[in-house]
């Protein structure tokens, strides 16, 4: 039985990051027969129940934490990798250009990993370029001392080529499209009301007009449309809660009953809401991913790389609009040249039918071998 161990944003409160981990332990339980699986958590309770698996504190970064973990629960974590056979940094926008403390972070946990001489796996990575010399030698030699490499679009693998990465990288799609999901098996209860679904997310970026924009869209879209409005918090904790831009959009809105806040939901229960959903406005990277994985017209507001990068990796870049070129009436001719653009339905149905297709290739042509060698 090998024991694995995953590293990444978990228990964070981040939706979006637990479908990844969701991906990757369903990739680990279709190639591996029964493994012992220990993730490391910003919340390891949680992240044990909502998940079914051994988890126990991430290492720590500042130094009082790591001080602290010393006396604490330090020594489970160390002795968790340890004893472990594989290390997993498990995906997502880990590695950035902007924040440099995230950096250091996950890369202390890759750290350890290597300190005691464990075979490291970088899966599901977004990379854009990094400004900071420190930053780039950093993930030069994490990567190039992984076992396997992973990425989650073609820019993500030329920047790590940019970086002097000699290992192949693989390009996979995002994790969160390994979660099962049918269209004829929608839940009933779901509403079936018709809404168009809101996905923002809060940056330092976001000014008067941005809110502006969406509330006097969101207006024509009750009054004229006729259509209910859903907010959606794919962050539910911490600084950057979606709840914050969510309550300032609500004050605004005119017509407040055709408003419904959804909080703290599982992946299924998103997947459905998505499915039902008349159309999307997506700022959240994972709320992209779930419109295309449920084949939902959408919009996606541009704030990051991450989405840009994915979005021409699926061949719908033409679903973007820059936060600097936002406006009502450039969202009322999308929504209108969107919501039953049969071309468009057409792209994201390719797009799936490709993702499944490499997906099943990495588990079985390529983690099945990396693996094997220990059976």
């Amino acid at each position: 039985m090998l024991k694995i161990i995953i590293a990444g944003n978990y228990g964070a409160g981040n939706i979006g990051d637990e479908m990844i981990l969701e991906g990757i332990l369903k990739i680990l339980r279709d190639v591996l027969t029964e493994p012992e699986i220990t993730v490391l958590s910003g919340n390891p309770k949680e992240t044990e129940e909502r998940h079914k698996v051994s988890a126990v504190e991430k290492f720590p970064a500042g130094i009082r934490s790591l001080i602290k973990s010393f006396f604490t629960t330090g020594s489970k974590t160390r002795k968790a990798v340890k004893e472990c056979d594989y290390f997993i940094l498990g995906g997502g926008g880990l590695f950035n250009g902007k924040d440099f403390f995230s950096n250091i972070i996950w890369g202390i946990q890759a750290f350890w990993a290597y300190h005691c001489k464990k075979s490291a796996l970088m899966m599901g990575q977004s990379m854009d370029m990094p400004k900071s010399k420190i930053i780039k030698l950093i993930i030069k030699k994490l990567f190039n001392k992984a076992c396997f490499i992973s990425v989650r679009d073609e820019n993500s693998k030329e920047n790590l080529k940019k970086l002097g990465i000699r290992k192949k990288i693989y390009v996979t799609p995002d994790f969160a499209f390994e979660l099962p999901f049918r269209k004829t098996e929608i839940s009933d209860s779901v509403s079936r009301e018709k809404y168009v679904l809101f996905a923002l997310r809060q940056t330092k970026k976001l000014d008067q007009h941005f809110k502006t924009v969406i509330v006097e869209f969101i207006n024509w879209l009750m009054d004229f449309k006729k259509l209910n409005i859903v907010l959606v918090n794919f962050q539910n904790t911490g600084r950057d809660s979606d709840d914050m831009v969510n309550e300032e959009i609500y004050k605004e809105i005119k017509d407040k009953e055709k408003i419904k806040f959804i909080k703290n939901t599982e992946s299924s229960e998103l997947l459905n809401l998505f499915a039902n959903a008349d159309f999307a406005v997506c700022m959240r990277f994972h709320a992209v991913v779930l419109a295309v994985k449920t084949e939902t017209p959408f919009i996606a507001l541009n704030y990051a790389s991450k989405v840009e990068d994915f979005l021409k990796y699926a061949k719908l870049d033409n679903q973007k609009i820059d936060l600097n070129d936002l406006s009502q009436e450039k969202l009322k001719i999308y929504f209108d040249q969107f919501i039953r653009d049969q071309n468009l339905k057409r792209k994201m149905e390719e797009f799936n039918k490709n993702a499944a297709r490499r997906l099943s290739e990495l588990e079985n042509l390529t983690l099945r071998n990396i693996f094997s060698s220990d059976r």
